[in-house]
């Protein structure tokens, strides 16, 4: 059924519209179909109350005066006769004034044909000069890249000469052991054998030679057992004797004998290159500077690379290591 105030249908479950809240009189509290059987009504736009059946009829159900057709008059109206014109009056209008404002096809399509051409050419242009930018530009930094200038030529021919100084090493070899002397350190030739020194002459260290005719342990009680003599012999020289002992220095053991002599102390040396050879030298320093002088001596000592290809020879005895007069080093050469 339909509302009876707005023409919603409902059922006879809603107790009130649920468009515009009318109570709905054939509500039966939702149990199931109404108590009496309510005639069938034909769908209607706005009924005001509940009518009994008619027959469908687009016109209203109170009988009106016949009039002429019109489209769905709200009331009825007196027969007039037909005007192209409305009811009221107005001033008469000339279509010709409304033409003019618009402009005909042929004008249209001139005007479309006119500008299009124009639009599109600016267009074109627009995207040719962009395109010259970006090529300009393109060829710019290609040409920079492949032709570096002046200054960057000059200091690409620094660059290598920088780098190569850096990683630039220089080795040398005692028997068949090859040594890396270390980045501050610098090979000198001043005396009888190779002397190994820092640029500013705070410290210098050189080798007797390498020997695998011992043992380590066994040269060092040799060798301390010599202590007197070399006592002897430093005094001798107007060097003060300081002691013989074994000790370690960044991380190596030594076993050596030590004397001070004009602001340099002396330390005459043996100890183990790896597991099979013992080395013996000298390091002379300034008191300031013994932290680097050790420091440069044990990184010389552990870099040494036995090469296979050639067989060991030493090139010092034991005897030589222990009997040897020692000249105390009176300056860094």
């Amino acid at each position: 059924m339909n509302c009876k105030k707005c023409g919603y249908v409902l059922s006879n479950q809603d107790q009130t519209c649920p468009n515009c809240g009318e109570v709905n009189e054939l509500y039966n509290g939702g149990l199931g179909a109404p108590s009496e059987p309510v005639a069938p009504v034909t769908p209607a736009p706005m009924p005001s109350e509940p009518v009994a059946p008619v027959t469908p009829t687009p016109m209203p159900s109170e009988p009106v005066a016949p009039v002429t057709p019109t489209p769905m008059p709200s009331e009825p109206v007196a027969p007039v006769t037909p005007a192209p014109m409305p009811s009221e009056s107005v001033a008469p209008v000339t279509p010709a004034p409304i033409q003019t404002d618009i402009p005909s096809m042929e004008n249209v399509n001139a005007a479309a044909t006119s500008t299009k051409p124009k639009k599109n050419g600016l267009f074109i242009v627009t995207i040719i000069v962009l395109c010259l930018i970006i090529l300009g530009v393109g060829t710019f930094v290609v040409i920079k890249l492949l032709n570096p200038t002046k200054e960057q030529q000059g200091n690409e021919d620094v660059t290598p000469k920088q780098t190569e100084q850096v990683v630039k090493t220089e080795t040398v070899k005692i028997s068949n052991i090859v040594f890396t002397i270390p980045e501050d350190v610098i090979k000198s030739t001043s005396s009888s054998k190779n002397e190994y020194k820092n640029k500013t002459n705070s410290f210098v260290f050189s080798f007797d030679g390498i020997t695998n005719e011992t043992t380590y342990d066994a040269l060092k009680e040799q060798f301390l057992t010599k202590a007197n003599d070399y006592k002897t012999n430093y005094e001798s020289k107007e060097a003060t004797y300081i002691n013989a002992s074994e000790y370690t220095n960044v991380g190596r053991n030594y076993t050596g004998v030590s004397y001070f002599y004009q602001n340099y102390y002396t330390d005459y040396f043996i100890t183990q290159v790896n597991d099979k050879y013992i080395m013996s030298g000298s390091i002379t320093y300034l008191a300031s500077d013994k932290a680097n002088a050790y420091k440069a001596l044990n990184d010389f000592i552990s870099s040494a690379k036995e090469d296979s290809t050639i067989v060991f020879t030493s090139t010092v005895k034991v005897d030589q290591i222990l009997d040897s007069n020692k000249d105390v080093v009176k300056e860094i050469k």
